[in-house]
């Protein structure tokens, strides 16, 4: 879909961005069933590029909250950076029977943006961002699309704050004054639907990630779809995937794959570019993190991880985290500062993450006489106290 923008040639933008966005979610309001393609392209400037092709969704807003509600199917390619695309490249897709689309937000696998473009998104986050007054919503010129359809163009910039899946707007504590997301949304003039949704993510000044939802259609009378989906007889072999199933999928990776292996060696640089081995803590039970900026649950284990570090001997226990996303040193430095974290932070880690499958972070491992004994990824007071638990019996 290409873009036309003709600044200057709706001088008269008597509509403010507010009144067009609540005209806006009054027409979604409306619709109860719907189907929508999207084409979504989407960056990850740290770790991953994906592009994710068709996307088909269908909602219906009549049974919010049933058992039964939306489905959608989205198939898509998942490249890693770091390898060649020959050897990394595969085909994904889900069809998930949703209670209005809740699991379709939690119960994605790998990087699954998609869906934060869809009408269903737009009906959720426009109600949060019309309530918030640290929300700035701003009008930006109008816009022709190549078709000649008319858009509104708006932009809604979210400081320190993100949204969450289901529509509502968090404090994130640790940004401080670092951490941008902004929205734009074109709204076409004629339906008062939006078009496009357009996202960006800035942290520390760097843009971290890039997505653009482009609706192609939209139909408001569409037939309803199968609701026993025959996954055997699809040709393009989808899969259920739910939140429940994501979880213990990862549990098995991490069992399978990391657990009770031998701990890949790595030499590292702190933040004085003074080198670090993991033979350099052989003596000791290491507590042992990947982590990066802006990752909201690595921020949340770090008073764990430095109450831990303080409460052991050091010649028995030790704590180190290893950033695995490309940063500025000076960025890092001042994350690290800012985050008041306590323990050795080591720099340059991205090729030991793959080393280590590192998927999702935090990854944290305990390592005990070379051998990885336990991996977890995430988490959350439930994880803390299980960590605690098992460095008491392995310490």
């Amino acid at each position: 879909m290409i873009l036309l923008f003709i600044p200057g040639i709706y001088a008269c933008q008597d509509e403010s961005a507010e009144k067009i966005l609540k005209r806006t979610l009054a027409e979604i309001e409306k619709i109860k069933t719907v189907e929508q393609i999207l084409v979504t392209e989407f960056r990850d400037s740290s770790n991953y590029f994906m592009k994710t092709d068709t996307s088909v969704y269908y909602f219906d807003f009549r049974k919010a909250g049933a058992a039964s509600g939306a489905k959608y199917h989205c198939p898509g390619t998942l490249i890693p950076a770091e390898a060649s695309p020959v050897d990394c490249t595969y085909e994904f897709a889900k069809v998930v029977d949703t209670g209005y689309g809740r699991k379709a937000y939690e119960g994605s696998k790998l990087f699954y943006f998609p869906i934060f473009g869809s009408i269903d998104a737009v009906r959720r986050f426009l109600p949060s961002f019309l309530a918030d007054s640290t929300i700035q919503i701003k009008r930006l010129n109008d816009t022709v699309f190549n078709d000649g359809r008319e858009h509104y163009q708006i932009r809604c910039l979210l400081m320190n704050r993100c949204l969450q899946p289901g529509g509502d707007i968090a404090l994130v504590s640790y940004a401080e004054d670092h951490l941008r997301f902004s929205y734009d949304l074109l709204i076409e003039k004629e339906s008062r639907l939006p078009s496009v949704v357009i996202y960006n993510y800035t942290y520390l000044n760097r843009s971290n990630q890039w997505w653009k939802a482009s609706t192609t259609r939209y139909d408001l009378t569409p037939p309803e779809p199968d609701r026993l989906w025959n996954i055997s007889a699809n040709p393009l072999n989808y899969i259920s995937y739910t939140e429940e199933e994501r979880l213990a999928d990862a549990e098995e990776r991490l069992r399978t794959q990391i657990l009770n292996t031998p701990a890949v060696p790595w030499e590292l640089p702190d933040l004085m570019d003074n080198r670090h081995s993991l033979d350099d803590f052989s003596e000791k039970l290491l507590l042992l993190e990947f982590f990066y900026m802006g990752c909201g649950n690595c921020h949340r284990s770090f008073p764990f991880l430095n109450r831990v570090k303080e409460q052991y001997d050091s010649r028995r226990f030790d704590v180190v985290g290893i950033n695995f996303v490309q940063s500025e040193a000076d960025q890092l430095k001042r994350y690290v500062r800012e985050s008041g974290i306590r323990f050795l932070v080591l720099d340059n880690g991205a090729q030991t993450a793959i080393r280590y499958k590192v998927s999702a972070a935090p990854l944290i491992l305990l390592i005990k006489d070379g051998s990885i004994i336990h991996a977890v990824e995430g988490y959350n007071e439930e994880i803390g106290a299980e960590l605690l638990e098992l460095i008491e019996l392995h310490i």
